[in-house]
């Protein structure tokens, strides 16, 4: 359902975003990311990520960690506008690998977007999934 040219521009923002993210992506792509952006990864802790991320240069290196460290790509992309217009929410499928080891996951994310660029992403994950993975790599 569009509800208005914001709404609809987002969700488009948030597909671009998401259908663009891998190992090769454009520089460009974190021209996407607001200032002020926040990542939260509730699920983290548990498995020794940060719970939140906090600034542009920051979710810059954790996204780019990565995809350096499996090569992450995301396919099966599906994005639900919300009645907050800023808001979408998006489900995926992410896959890759660490060396021999396979990655795949299914993903539940909130973002939220500011004149046109991200300033927040909330992101669901199964844990055990990305346990099993970072038992292979480093995420640094």
């Amino acid at each position: 359902m569009k509800l208005d040219g914001e709404s609809g521009d987002n969700a488009v923002l948030a597909r671009v975003m998401m259908e663009t993210f891998g190992p090769s992506m454009s520089p460009s792509w974190f021209d996407n990311l607001d200032d002020q952006v926040v990542l939260e990864l509730p699920y983290g802790p548990s498995i020794g990520i940060p719970e939140r991320i906090e600034g542009k240069d920051a979710a810059r290196a954790m996204f780019q960690s990565v995809i350096d460290s499996f090569g992450l790509r995301f396919t099966d992309i599906e994005i639900f506008e919300m009645l907050d217009p800023s808001m979408v929410v998006v489900t995926y499928r992410g896959s890759g690998s660490a060396g021999d080891h396979p990655y795949n996951q299914r993903y539940v994310c909130l973002l939220k977007f500011r004149e046109g660029r991200l300033l927040f992403y909330r992101e669901y994950f199964d844990n055990k999934v990305l346990a099993d993975i970072m038992a292979h790599v480093n995420l640094s």
